[in-house]
């Protein structure tokens, strides 16, 4: 399995790291989830320049083994990182009772004192409403969703979330400098090739 550490970034400014294991990471059990989840809290536990950890961890995981969750968090009390705990949009787009998220999403951001961001997010009405539903403090978007659109509706498209949703946009997949340029200067972003774009 490959494992990379990318940078997150805010223009060419480091802010955090995301450890991607690529698709397969989904078909975790819950077990193997939690275990990864503390394996990537450790691989960054020496390191200084980033303050952000973004920690892809599945829906079923969050439902069924949130007491040990909460024991890996108290046990990386002393790992100086914000930790962001992410679950993919697309595990719960199709569900038609989400109250019960809201409770879950809620005590797991004030017990565990994490950050929650939300992954694979369409530029659709019925994924703004999710969103707009849980503000979670982070979105995690494809550049692709907007490449279409000019530098000034994509900067319109991060402030509609930041205002109404309460959610700060990480851009990902940003493959190219056309892309890149595209970002606005508050907007995050990580991806495959960020130290090419960054030398270039």
């Amino acid at each position: 399995m490959s494992i990379r550490l990318m940078g997150v970034y805010r223009k060419s400014n480091r802010i955090g790291y995301e450890i991607f294991f690529g698709s397969e990471a989904k078909l975790f059990p819950p077990a193997q989830d939690l275990i990864t989840l503390h394996r990537n809290i450790l691989l960054v536990k020496d390191r200084e320049d980033g303050i952000l950890l973004f920690l892809n961890v599945n829906l079923k995981t969050l439902l069924e083994e949130r007491e040990t969750l909460g024991e890996v968090f108290r046990r990386s009390e002393d790992i100086p990182f914000l930790f962001v705990l992410e679950v993919s949009l697309s595990d719960f787009r199709e569900l038609e009772e989400m109250d019960k998220l809201g409770d879950l999403f809620d005590s797991v951001r004030s017990e565990f004192s994490v950050s929650l961001s939300f992954s694979s997010v369409r530029l659709s009405l019925r994924d703004y409403s999710i969103i707009k539903r849980f503000s979670p403090d982070y979105v995690k978007m494809s550049v692709k969703e907007v490449r279409c659109l000019p530098r000034e509706a994509i900067a319109l498209v991060v402030e509609l979330f930041e205002e109404c949703t309460s959610s700060a946009v990480v851009f990902t997949h940003v493959e190219s400098r056309e892309e890149f340029d595209k970002l606005p200067d508050n907007a995050l972003w990580l991806g495959y090739y960020e130290e090419k774009l960054l030398r270039s």
